[in-house]
């Protein structure tokens, strides 16, 4: 059962105040509680903190799913800024909040993702940044 008052655990899993416990997680997903991790702190000082879709693969068992993963940044990330009724998805009605990649990461081989680069920033329908290529 969600939250509704979407209560937020910032910076989740960046272990400076030690490892979260498997007990930790348990009770905060019976309290509706969100996680919002920042992906930097997943390879701090292993490259560029500006691309979500890298991940830094410590076994199977930790990883999450690529569609996950882009849940996580797209309607799972409104919803915990109660923002899901106008952004997270492509949905009538909702801004135009997009993102243009070179490749798809459903697609491309796992250790291939960190490589995808944001080509384009569309915010409410407008172009608001192109790379130049």
């Amino acid at each position: 059962m969600r939250n509704p008052l979407h209560h937020r655990i910032e910076h989740a899993g960046n272990n400076e105040a030690g490892p979260t416990t498997v007990e930790q997680l348990e009770r905060m997903k019976r309290l509706g509680v969100i996680l919002v991790p920042t992906s930097a702190w997943i390879y701090l000082g292993n490259g560029d903190a500006k691309n979500p879709f890298w991940r830094e693969l410590n076994g199977a068992e930790e990883a999450i799913s690529v569609k996950e993963a882009i849940r996580g940044y797209t309607i799972d990330g409104a919803y915990s800024g109660f923002e899901e009724k106008k952004k997270g998805s492509t949905e009538p009605g909702k801004l135009a909040d997009l993102i243009v990649l070179s490749s798809d990461p459903l697609t491309v081989p796992p250790d291939q993702i960190k490589n995808i680069q944001v080509l384009m920033t569309i915010l409410d329908g407008r172009i608001d940044w192109r790379k130049n290529i």
